[in-house]
């Protein structure tokens, strides 16, 4: 299992993360790429650190872990997951 986490500078900001799930079932050798988007409901700019966290991450690849997201604007984040044989 593994999480991706969103660390965000302003502790007031109002994000939305769509879609807020995605189910996974292990496969060896899986390798497939997803992607999600980070809303910004509020009107100032969000800095985000994206990292993943738990006994799979060191099988996740954020490709742009470090993003601003303007003020009612939107980013993707787009991160590859490339499990292992076993």
């Amino acid at each position: 299992m593994f999480f991706l986490v969103l660390q965000v500078e302003n502790a007031l900001a109002e994000i939305v993360l769509t879609p807020p799930k995605i189910s996974i079932f292990f496969e060896p050798s899986f390798v497939k790429t997803y992607s999600f988007a980070v809303l910004n409901r509020g009107d100032e700019d969000v800095d985000v650190d994206v990292f993943a966290e738990g006994e799979l991450k060191d099988y996740v690849n954020i490709i742009n872990p470090n993003l601003t997201i303007p003020g009612r604007g939107s980013q993707g984040i787009e991160f590859e997951l490339n499990l292992p044989k076993e």
